[in-house]
């Protein structure tokens, strides 16, 4: 039932677009996010240096940044909590290969420094798009 709004999706692209910073050092991964993002009226702009993208969230106006854990020598876990207190309003999602590294739960402590949502990678298309969507109506 699509009802009078035209549909789930169409609401989300309505309502949603956003200004979103991806922050990966794996270029394709990026690029694939870019247009995933992008295919839903989304604008977005990557950066594969951490420092460089911690700086561009304090000087811009991004609704939401994706931080891949483990990109650079600087913790993104420090990273994220760092953004969390500087600009509270900017929604951090974490994304990772793993699980779990030398039996910490990463995800989980990504989500308990700030982030607000985490995801493993690889990443299913559909999901990036869903969680995205509810991240920003939050």
């Amino acid at each position: 039932m699509s009802g009078s709004f035209g549909g789930t999706q169409s609401v989300f692209k309505r309502f949603c677009l956003a200004q979103i910073l991806i922050i990966n050092d794996d270029l394709t991964i990026s690029e694939i996010l870019v247009r995933i993002l992008s295919t839903e009226g989304h604008t977005s702009q990557s950066v594969s240096d951490v420092q460089e993208g911690v700086d561009l969230i304090c000087e811009q106006d991004f609704d939401l940044a994706t931080v891949d854990i483990f990109v650079s020598q600087k913790s993104e876990l420090v990273i994220i909590q760092e953004v969390t207190k500087q600009r509270p309003e900017v929604r951090l999602i974490a994304m990772t290969a793993f699980e779990a590294q030398n039996d910490i739960d990463v995800r989980g402590f990504a989500e308990r420094y700030g982030a607000v949502k985490s995801f493993k990678k690889p990443f299913d298309k559909q999901h990036v798009v869903d969680v995205v969507a509810v991240k920003l109506q939050v």
